[in-house]
């Protein structure tokens, strides 16, 4: 781990975190779609939530990532270990 995987780790996390917000938007759109339209039905709902629970869990382990890469580098640099 380096610098600059830790600086790849950042931007990653940024992004997935992006399209979960934009997930998240997009299934309180469908919702409300459901509730006052005959064009959404509760499949579409169902599959907007799967999607957002699966980039909610691609940004905790792009977390978990980095927190392992950074304990790696304070090991490398000497730290207690």
């Amino acid at each position: 781990m380096n610098l600059i995987s830790l600086g790849q780790h950042c931007r990653r996390i940024r992004l997935d975190t992006a399209q979960a917000e934009h997930l998240a938007a997009t299934l309180h759109d469908t919702s409300l779609l459901m509730q006052h339209s005959a064009d959404v039905n509760y499949l579409q709902v169902i599959t907007a939530r799967q999607s957002l629970l699966s980039a909610r869990l691609t940004v905790v382990q792009d977390r978990y990532d980095e927190i392992q890469g950074v304990i790696q580098l304070y090991h490398a640099l000497g730290g207690a270990g």
